[in-house]
């Protein structure tokens, strides 16, 4: 079926070259009937007793899932997280969202000789190092003396006597955004009954990444816009549970059938995913155009059976009816977008970020304090 594509299999531009991969880690959860509790428990109270979670590691450079796993609904990201770093490959760009915030995660993956990029949890105390000892900083005072939109500073993060080096680049978003963040932080907050911080309420005005990658891997005004590819993995789940039906089931109380329904699920995205890697690679090599996985999908599905026919005809009838489908699939499933704005790759391709942060020292807290 991939003949025509073999070796065009690896997005390229100037910023993903510089990474053997580039990992998108995220999960996904779906309430199942309360009788399968003991094998998927949930959280119970208003929501159900029972719920699948599914763990999804996606290399965002060739399309390929590299961990897939279901766990229980009441598994928490960070403390899964700890199991990821074994399945890094060395010289990999890891891209988190704050559910998997852990500095155990992290100290594992710069020991495999990889990369992390995540937002900033400003519930985590920053430190830095003055005449060679490691002082804390007050970043939320620190912050509040910047006039200047975007900044960009050098920092650790600290767990007992291990220490981590880190890049801490920040920017003001337009006010509108920074109202939507503090009107639901306190929604949040009054329907947990207490009322949010002056300090979370000032992190509401700032957009905070981290990253170990240096300046020449990614620089500074770029960190937002690769960050962006974490949206990836939000689609493929989407088309997973719109087009796949991966959160439906009519079992009622037996596990095995349970599990043998997801399975089967999950190796059709297996397969479906390797075929959009080849066809996307191809097209982005030749054209510098891109195939819409969620419109791949709905194609797929909207021709399951035809493709049930030719697979009854035998393997070669099928594999010819594919071939004949690539011209036609790469023309009804390109991604479209508007002139004005550009997707997150061809951004990453043309290098268009935010203002270039300046760069500025951290000051320890009793500086800050004094200023």
């Amino acid at each position: 079926m991939l003949k025509r594509f073999v070796g065009a299999n690896i997005l390229s531009t100037e910023i993903l070259d510089n990474f053997s991969a580039v990992m998108i880690i995220d999960s996904s959860s779906w309430d199942i009937p309360e009788d399968l509790k003991w094998i998927f428990s949930g959280s119970g109270g208003s929501a159900s007793k029972a719920n699948c979670k599914l763990q999804l590691c996606y290399d965002y450079k060739t399309g390929e899932a590299l961990l897939m796993e279901e766990t229980q609904g009441t598994l928490p990201d960070q403390k899964y997280g700890r199991n990821i770093p074994p399945v890094i490959k060395k010289g990999a760009l890891v891209i988190f969202d704050l559910g998997y915030w852990a500095f155990d995660t992290f100290w594992n993956i710069i020991r495999q000789e990889a990369f992390l990029l995540s937002r900033f949890n400003t519930k985590v105390q920053l430190w830095v190092k003055n005449d060679g000892d490691f002082i804390k900083v007050q970043l939320y005072e620190w912050l509040k003396q910047q006039a200047t939109s975007a900044i960009e500073t050098e920092a650790f993060l600290r767990k007992d006597e291990k220490f981590i080096s880190i890049r801490l680049i920040a920017w003001k978003p337009p006010e509108e955004v920074v109202n939507v963040r503090k009107m639901k932080l306190r929604k949040n907050a009054k329907k947990k009954g207490y009322t949010p911080s002056k300090e979370s309420l000032a992190f509401c005005e700032w957009s905070i990444f981290i990253t170990n990658a240096g300046p020449e891997m990614i620089p500074g005004e770029m960190i937002r816009t690769c960050y962006r590819v974490r949206w990836n993995v939000e689609l493929i789940f989407k088309s997973w549970k719109s087009v796949l039906n991966i959160h439906r089931t009519n079992v009622k109380n037996n596990p095995h059938r349970l599990k043998c329904e997801l399975y089967a699920k999950l190796i059709l995205a297996v397969i479906v995913h390797k075929l959009h890697r080849y066809i996307h690679s191809h097209m982005w090599k030749q054209e510098r155009r891109e195939l819409s996985c969620d419109k791949l999908w709905k194609h797929i599905n909207s021709n399951k059976q035809k493709l049930h026919e030719k697979i009854k005809e035998g393997i070669t009838c099928f594999i010819d009816y594919i071939n004949s489908e690539l011209d036609y699939i790469q023309v009804l499933c390109e991604k479209f977008h508007q002139n004005s704005r550009k997707t997150t790759l061809q951004m990453i391709d043309e290098m268009i970020g935010d203002i270039i942060p300046i760069r500025l020292t951290l000051l320890p807290l009793r500086k800050v304090l004094a200023a």
